[in-house]
């Protein structure tokens, strides 16, 4: 469902004309393999800086708008963790999108939590 999803934001995007960063490869992206090394990629995302198990700050700029995503866990067994969303619009074009995608963004967004959840319980 989530690639669906990611889809239908590039279909909107496209609409809008606006500047996109693609459909990232999730396949690829494993809780194992995110990086916390700042300037790296994970997916679309650029590491701004983390430290494992403990916070990670996710950004990306696109013409229309700049937006950060941060993981923030406690030292807690089991762990609990806040996710933050934070967007600055650069142009009304950003908030037009941002507001027909925000529906989803929630579901995007504990796919992932649940993809971490799953494999933290395995270690």
């Amino acid at each position: 469902m989530g690639q669906g999803i990611v889809r239908g934001r590039m279909a909107v995007a496209a609409v809008l004309r606006l500047e996109t960063t693609g459909i990232p490869d999730t396949r690829r992206l494993r809780p194992e393999t995110v990086s916390f090394t700042p300037g790296e990629k994970n997916a679309f995302f650029t590491v701004v800086r983390g430290e494992e198990d403990h916070h990670l700050l996710l950004q990306i700029s696109d013409n229309h708008l700049d937006a950060w995503l941060a993981f923030i866990t406690d030292d807690e067994r089991p762990a609990t963790f806040k996710v933050v969303t934070l967007v600055q619009f650069l142009r009304p074009a950003g908030r037009l999108y941002y507001n027909l995608i925000r529906p989803f963004h929630h579901v995007i967004l504990l796919g992932m939590c649940r993809a971490g959840e799953t494999w933290r319980e395995r270690q």
